[in-house]
């Protein structure tokens, strides 16, 4: 095998490798339109370099052999590159492994190989993962549902929320966040412990534990946008993650600030969470909370969080419940811009979720979990 052969596959093994990482990291559509950009992006930077190369190699050494083509080298790579693999993987799959080392090097020198169609193919997937890494921090564009009036919930105590001696925000970084690494459950565990010390730690202990906090938070956070600035007399919006402690200290923050807030919450008295980044129908995005109950209660939770509702006087209106079951939990919402645990439904009418005829819910893109 010559260098040059050994240059093609260490180049075509790169390309798979990013192949799969840039399609590991969006929906298979958003990957193709990711990848038409970078092609499109691509082929119009080449031209523009291929036809200043050509300017200079002609007036310089006033020969074609150095000219360099300016067109189809994308499309011609990535073509003899899945015919290489084609005829590898047919030639070799039902053979044994002596005879597919043979046939593996036969692939390879019957085609003769096309490293500049190969680099060009590369270049386009890593600007495939780089257009993926630019779109994938969004603002989340959902509208809170309405703030009910102020109550604490039963067998809570009047605990006030944590001071906090100055701003704690941070600006959202360009790229993908990890919303875990901002969930802090110390900052809040005092607050968190005296609102659920009246619950039993088992049975439907934690799911009426997790309401609690749910109500909390519900009646103490109101639903408030990142700031703006004004630019050539546009609004930009900004996008800041605040702490726990600032968010309850302030008394407001957005979706991403209030799923850390109940990710913390929750945390800080041990009951199992995670968090999505989620994408509606519409192109919004929102970043929610879930918390998980053990599944041998699977039956008691409908009958536990009515009677729970039934003793708060804050009115929810009517209740659907769905449950994730992902034995050995049961994962409901704490989605505290909706209305009520677990409010689900309120995420199929703003087309976060799709109901199916079965009766059934999923996401209707579900971007990422923390």
């Amino acid at each position: 095998m010559t260098m040059s052969q050994v240059a093609y596959w260490g180049l075509a093994l790169f390309a798979v490798l990013q192949f799969f990482t840039s399609l590991s990291m969006l929906s298979f559509w958003t990957w193709i339109i990711r990848i038409s950009l970078a092609i499109v992006l691509w082929s119009a930077g080449w031209f523009v370099i291929a036809k200043l190369h050509n300017m200079v190699s002609s007036e310089t050494w006033l020969s074609g052999n150095y000219a360099w083509t300016q067109g189809g080298e994308i499309l011609s790579g990535l073509t003899k590159f899945i015919a290489v693999l084609w005829h590898d993987s047919s030639a070799t799959y039902f053979e044994k492994i002596t005879t597919a080392f043979q046939q593996a090097h036969q692939a390879v020198t019957w085609h003769s190989p096309d490293l500049g169609g190969l680099g060009h193919l590369n270049i386009v997937l890593f600007l495939t993962i780089y257009l993926s890494l630019e779109g994938s921090s969004p603002q989340a564009q959902t509208q809170p549902a309405a703030v009910a009036q102020t109550h604490e919930p039963r067998q809570s105590h009047a605990a006030q929320p944590p001071a906090a001696t100055e701003l704690q925000h941070q600006t959202l970084p360009i790229g993908p966040v990890n919303y875990r690494d901002h969930v802090d459950p110390y900052s809040v565990r005092s607050l968190a412990v005296s609102l659920v010390s009246g619950f039993p730690e088992h049975g439907t202990g934690p799911l009426l534990r997790a309401a609690t906090l749910f109500e909390y938070v519900k009646n103490n956070v109101t639903y408030v946008p990142d700031p703006i600035r004004m630019e050539s007399l546009q609004m930009v919006q900004g996008d800041l993650i605040a702490s726990p402690a600032e968010t309850l200290r302030i008394r407001g923050g957005d979706c991403d600030d209030q799923a850390i807030l109940m990710a913390s919450l929750l945390s800080a008295v041990g009951i199992a969470n995670r968090m999505h980044l989620v994408k509606s129908q519409d192109g919004g995005w929102h970043l929610l909370t879930e918390f998980a109950v053990d599944a041998s209660i699977y039956d008691d939770i409908v009958p536990a969080l009515d009677g729970f509702y039934a003793s708060i006087d804050r009115q929810t209106g009517p209740r659907g419940y769905w449950f994730f079951k992902e034995d050995p939990w049961v994962w409901l919402l704490a989605d505290t811009t909706r209305n009520y645990v677990p409010d689900y439904a309120e995420l199929i009418q703003s087309g976060f979720m799709v109901k199916k005829p079965d009766n059934s819910i999923q996401w209707h893109h579900l971007d990422s979990t923390y």
